[in-house]
C-alpha cells in the first residue's frame, strides 16, 4: 500500500511541474497616436469603412483622446421619442457595467461658447461615429427607423475607441475575404490599415488577442456585409465559418477597452 501511495505522489508531483503558469496576454501593446492623412474619407457623405467619421483637423486614431475617467457627456437630439431614448439608455448599460458613466446634458449646457466635451446623439437615417473623443461637440448618428441594441452598442464602441476587427493586420491569418462578392465601391471597407498607407501600418496590432478571431465582437461586420449575393459571404474564418453581428460587447471587446483606458491613464499620469 505504501509503495502504491509513493508512486501516486510521484505522478502528482511530476504533473504539477508540467502545469503551465497562466501568463499575461501578450497580444496587447499600447498603441501610439494615429495621425489620419488628409486624403482619407470620413465625412458624412463618404464614411470611412462604412460608419466612421473623421475630423481632418484632429488626430482620429483609437488613442486620439479617450474619455477621462470613462465619463461621457451626452446631448440627445430632441426628436428621439421616449421609447427610443430608453432603448439607447438600456444599450449603454453595457458600458456602464465596465466602468463608464454617461451624463446627459441640456441644450443650454451643450450649445454655448465653451461647452463640456460631449457626444451629440443625432436623430438620423444612418449609423456613424467618430473614434475616440474629439473635444467640444462630437456628432454620432443613430438610425431612427432601424434602431437596435446592436447598432447602438457598435457605434458607442467606436466612440469609446474601438475599431472594426476585420481590418487589423492579422486579417490574412484569420480571415478569407471574398473580393468578387463585395460591392465594387465598398471594397475599401475591407482593406487593412496598412493598405491605407504607412500612417496606419501597425496601428491596430495592440488590439489583437490570442490566436483566433473574435467572431463575437460587437465591432464585427456580419459575414455577408456589402455582399453582391447575400447568400454568399464577403468574409469568413479560414475554415469557412460565417459570423453574424452580435448584440452585446464580447469579453474581448471589454478587455480591449479596459486595456486601452489603462494605457491612456498611464500616459496621462
Amino acid at each position: 500500500m505504501k509503495k502504491y501511495l509513493f508512486i501516486i505522489l510521484i505522478i502528482i508531483f511530476s504533473c504539477e511541474k508540467d502545469v503551465a503558469i497562466p501568463e499575461e496576454p501578450t497580444g496587447f501593446i499600447c498603441p501610439e497616436l494615429l495621425e489620419v492623412p488628409q486624403t482619407t474619407a470620413g465625412t458624412i457623405d463618404n464614411l470611412f469603412q462604412g460608419d466612421i467619421l473623421i475630423d481632418h483637423n484632429k488626430q482620429a486614431g483609437v488613442t486620439t483622446a479617450l474619455w477621462e475617467d470613462k465619463i461621457v457627456h451626452l446631448y440627445f437630439d430632441d426628436r428621439w421619442n421616449a421609447e427610443q431614448l430608453e432603448m439607447i439608455r438600456t444599450a449603454l448599460k453595457e458600458y456602464e457595467n465596465i466602468g463608464f458613466t454617461f451624463i446627459e446634458i441640456e441644450e443650454d449646457e451643450a450649445f454655448i461658447a465653451d461647452p463640456v466635451d460631449f457626444i451629440y446623439v443625432k436623430y438620423s437615417g444612418i449609423a456613424a461615429s467618430y473614434i475616440g473623443k474629439h473635444g467640444g461637440e462630437q456628432q454620432m448618428y443613430l438610425p431612427n427607423s432601424w434602431l437596435s441594441n446592436s447598432t447602438i452598442v457598435h457605434e458607442f464602441g467606436h466612440a469609446v475607441g474601438l475599431h472594426h476587427p476585420h481590418v487589423t493586420e492579422m486579417q490574412s491569418e484569420w480571415l478569407t475575404i471574398y473580393w468578387d462578392n463585395i460591392e465594387e465601391d465598398k471594397k475599401f471597407f475591407f482593406q487593412t490599415y496598412s493598405e491605407y498607407g504607412e500612417d496606419y501600418s501597425g496601428q491596430t496590432e495592440g488590439f489583437e488577442y490570442g490566436d483566433s478571431y473574435d467572431i463575437y465582437s460587437i465591432m464585427n461586420y456580419p459575414s455577408n456585409a456589402y455582399a453582391i449575393d447575400l447568400e454568399k459571404p464577403t468574409m469568413t474564418l479560414k475554415d469557412g465559418t460565417w459570423f453574424a453581428r452580435t448584440e452585446n460587447l464580447s469579453e474581448l471587446d471589454k478587455e480591449s477597452i479596459n486595456r486601452m483606458y489603462e494605457c491612456f491613464k498611464n500616459r496621462k499620469g
